[in-house]
């Protein structure tokens, strides 16, 4: 029993350095976007057709205006026509250039 708890602990410090370690290394490569309400952005979507290859088809879609910031890290946004609102996260969005 005192072995299996011994073990417990050794996993359990090695986990919390491997996850120090994961987060350190993604964050190295994250940055921080801001979007503003009437900015232009597009938006990520899946792209799936029958018989056509995913990797050559568009992968955005856009432009998209942002009409407000719900949450750190969602935006509410909305199509030209203003006939669709959704709530999307930020990682799906890319700035919309002229």
């Amino acid at each position: 029993m005192q072995y299996i708890k011994q073990a417990r602990k050794i996993v359990n410090k090695n986990l919390e350095k491997i996850s120090a370690r994961s987060k350190k290394r993604f964050d190295k490569n994250r940055q921080e976007i801001e979007f503003y309400p009437g900015d232009l952005v597009y938006l990520k979507k899946p792209n799936r057709k029958v018989g056509l290859s995913e990797k050559l088809l568009p992968q955005y879609s856009g432009p998209w205006e942002i009409i407000m910031k719900t949450a750190s890290n969602n935006y509410q946004i909305t199509n030209h026509t203003r006939k669709k609102i959704d709530i999307v996260n930020v990682e799906r969005l890319k700035k919309f250039n002229k």
